[in-house]
This record gives C-alpha cells, structure tokens and sequence, in this order.
C-alpha cells in the first residue's frame, strides 16, 4: 500500500472508522428489529393413477405437479384470504398493525398503513410460504408465521384449503373440457347436416363451388375443433382426482419451539455491515489522499530535489601553511619600499 493513503488513515483515522460503526449498527437495527418468525413444516406424499406409466412417458412426477398448483393458488388473493380466515394469521393481523421496529417497519409506516389484505398477501408471500421436492411423491411444505401457534395452525388451514380447492379445480377442468365436447360436436353435426342439405338440393355439385366449399371449410375446422377438446378431456381425465389417486399427510406439521434462522441472520448482517462500512472507509480514504496534493510520482520527484545535508556543497579553506607562503613576498615588498 502507498504510504500516503497509510498517512491519511493516521491522520483522520476516527472519521475513516465511523463507516465500519455505522455499518454494523445498521445491521443490528436491520436485524433485531425485524419480527421473529417461526417455521413449521409438513410433507406431502401425493400419487396418481398410472404413476410409473407417466414416469417412463416423461411427464412431471405427482410432487411437482402439487407444488405447481400450490404456487398458483397462492398468488390468488381469494385463496390467501380463505387460509388466514380459516385460521389464526387474520385475527393476529388485525390485533398487531405493525409488525417489528425496524427499517422496513418505519417505511411502511410513512407509506401510511397497509389494507388487511395486502398484510395477508405478504404473511402468505412466497417468502413465508416455500415449498420442496423432496422425491417423486414427496412434497415438504413450510410457513414461517410470527408465532409459533399461529405458524402451526396457519399451515393446517393452509394444507386444508388447498385439497378442497384441489378438488374443486380438477372438477371444473373436467367440467369445462366436458362443455367444450359438447358445444364442437354440435358444431359438427350442424356443419355435416348442412353439407348433407345442399348436396341433396344441389345434386352433382362439385368442390370448386364457392358455397361447397365454404361447407367443407367449416366442416373440417369443427372436426379440428372437436379433437382438441376430447385431448384436452383426456388429459384432464387422467390427472384428475379419482379412486385411485391420494394425497395425504405423512409428516404432519409440528409447533415449533425457536425463531427460525435468527443467529445466522444476525451473522450475515454483521459481515454485511462491516463490508459495507470497509467500502465506504476505503473510498472516503482515495478521495481525500488523490485531494491532498500532487500526484504520487511528482511527490516522489521533488523530494529526490531537495538537498540534504550531505549533498550540500561546502567552501573548502585554503591550507594555512600556503597562506602563509603567499603573504611572505608581500610583507618583504613592502619592508623594502
């Protein structure tokens, strides 16, 4: 390191050290003032008809396929309403407006308070509620709730709206692709029964003819139509909810006993601060050196100009033996004179 940074550091080494305090209180506050969260978790095991069938087809293994659902309820405000009013989360909500005494909590704050609502979609965000594929079939599903048994009941709720609206979702898929069916076949019969009437009034009537070759068109796309919607009935079909099919819980969930997370949190705060504050200090100390004065090289150069005592010349006196034989001549001219 260049010794004209090391100097600025001596010389202004409590302001360069502030950074580091600031920074490491600021983690603190980060820290100890946000809310305590509790996790509890449970493990899904869910299977299908014809599992090791769609195995060697290559389509996703039942886990995923309920981690997928859940995902997508879960950014439903309908849902999220349901599961905090079936359990504890929307009373404690409503009982605590403010959750916390740090940054994020003062923000919100000035913000102005947050609807009912929006509280419960972030009590139920995809960072309080996260799911696992542990396996083929099983699934591990997790909610850190501000409580312990707020956390462990909330997940209770949760496990149970999501099979009835499971079961309700697959029925309406089933329901709608059954409409579907039924509205193109229609179609069909309709499209063949008007071909059919104007061969019979047109006998001989070739496929060049505009208005038979209309009727072909729309005969072909309600049979195209038609197709579609029986797959999609299929498909529907076989990942639907049958005899056949389970989903139960094999790992019910559990009151936990301590704040999740919170020493390694408070850890990575710390570190976080301390760098942040380094890079500041580090800064701070560039600026005020490159301010200081000339650059380093120039520096450099003038101090190897200026002379030292060593180097300074000094008059050397004439021997006193010599002087003495000069002046000799001189007194002897003027004895003379």
């Amino acid at each position: 390191m260049n010794q004209r940074y090391v100097d600025t550091y001596r010389q202004h080494r409590r302001l360069f050290l502030l950074p580091l305090l600031i920074g490491m209180l600021f983690a603190l506050w980060i820290n100890l003032g946000a809310p305590s969260l509790y996790r509890s978790s449970t493990s899904l095991w869910s299977d299908t008809a014809g599992g090791s069938a769609n195995d060697l087809s290559g389509a996703p293994p039942p886990a995923a396929n309920e981690q997928t659902m859940l995902n997508e309820l879960l950014r439903t405000q309908a849902f999220q309403r349901s599961v905090a009013e079936a359990g504890p989360l929307a009373d404690y909500l409503r009982a605590h407006p403010s959750e916390g005494w740090g940054p994020g909590a003062l923000v919100k704050k000035l913000r102005g308070a947050p609807t009912l609502d929006e509280r419960i979609a972030t009590a139920l965000s995809p960072k309080r509620v996260t799911s696992l594929v542990l396996g083929p079939h099983v699934l591990k599903v997790s909610f850190d709730g501000p409580t312990p048994q707020v956390s462990y009941q909330t997940l209770r709720a949760l496990m149970k709206e999501y099979e009835k609206q499971r079961d309700a979702l697959r029925q309406d898929a089933l329901s709608s692709y059954s409409s579907t069916v039924a509205a193109a076949s229609k179609a069909l019969t309709d499209a063949r029964t008007k071909l059919t009437n104007y061969s019979r009034e047109h006998p001989g009537v070739s496929a060049s003819d505009p208005q038979m070759a209309a009727l072909l068109h729309a005969e072909r796309n309600a049979v195209d139509q038609l197709s579609g919607a029986t797959q999609g009935l299929t498909d529907a079909a076989n990942t639907s909810l049958d005899s056949t099919s389970t989903l139960r819980i094999v790992d019910p969930p559990e009151v936990p006993t301590a704040a999740f997370g919170q020493h390694k949190k408070l850890l990575f705060g710390l570190i976080a601060g301390l760098f942040v504050g380094a890079l500041v200090s580090g800064i701070a100390i560039y600026a005020m050196t490159k301010r200081s004065g000339a650059p380093v090289a120039e520096v450099e150069v003038v101090r190897r100009a200026e002379p030292t005592e060593t180097q300074v010349p000094r008059r050397e006196e004439p021997p006193v033996a010599a002087t003495r034989v000069r002046e000799a001549p001189l007194r002897r001219r003027k004895r003379t004179g």
